[in-house]
């Protein structure tokens, strides 16, 4: 698009080295880079996407028998597919805290007379938080009465491929 209008590419201009280029370019012209640069960030994240559905309509059957081998659903896994290629799958545990149960808690710990903020960031707009990596570090009987309120799902599947580490 910019090229048809004698504007210059971002190519030519990192290959340039010349930020002064910029200077000598209308608003037009920088109007029309900055539109290039979102059509092709668009452009890059719909192939992004085609591209992990592909991985994961041939793969994902063989990922999900690792997953279920392991018994986890969440974590990193690693198969080879030949070739010296293999296939790692990572799976972040995405922790869902339920509002309603954490405020019922923030008030049993506010009235045994604890401060409930130790636990759970009430924020100005009244949604309730726990912190992961303080919630790992509680005693069991402290996250044992936190259990109601969360929920921990995997994260959607993030699927690469990569030559193999040689041993």
């Amino acid at each position: 698009m910019t090229a048809n209008r004698n504007v210059p590419t971002f190519a030519e201009l990192r290959n340039g080295g010349d930020l002064k280029e910029l200077d000598r370019l209308s608003p037009e012209e920088i109007f029309l880079l900055q539109d290039d640069l979102r059509e092709r960030k668009t452009a890059l994240a719909q192939d992004q996407a085609f591209f992990n559905m592909l991985l994961k309509d041939r793969f994902g059957v063989n990922i999900e028998e690792h997953y279920k081998h392991r018994q986890e659903d969440t974590g990193t896994v690693r198969f080879g597919v030949g070739d010296g290629y293999e296939i790692k799958t990572v799976k972040k545990k995405v922790v869902i805290w339920s509002q309603k149960e954490l405020a019922d808690l923030y008030e049993r710990i506010q009235q045994a007379g604890d401060n409930a903020e130790v636990y759970i960031q009430k924020t100005v707009s009244v949604s309730y938080s726990v912190a992961e990596a303080a919630y790992k570090t509680w005693p069991a009987e402290i996250q044992g009465a936190f259990a109601d309120a969360r929920t921990v799902k995997p994260s959607e599947a993030v699927i690469e491929i990569e030559k193999a580490k040689e041993k």
